[in-house]
């Protein structure tokens, strides 16, 4: 009876391991892809903020030349 609770112990503090690994690894990944999420949409907005002046800068520059 003493064994098989010292086995159940064991079996347990061995699961308890592989939960917190588990736990570090799925806290690791939401942390990894939070922060390319992140960089990704302030590349978009980089792109767009951008694209809207560039557009803005092109229509001047066509303004320009009818005027001439």
């Amino acid at each position: 009876r003493q064994q098989e609770l010292t086995e159940a112990r064991a079996r347990a503090a061995q699961m308890e391991k592989t939960m917190r690994w588990w736990s570090d690894c799925t806290a690791n990944w939401r942390e990894k892809w939070s922060k390319v999420r992140n960089e990704r949409n302030k590349a978009r907005d980089d792109c767009r903020h951008l694209r809207s002046k560039f557009d803005h800068l092109a229509k001047k520059l066509e303004d320009m030349k009818q005027e001439k």
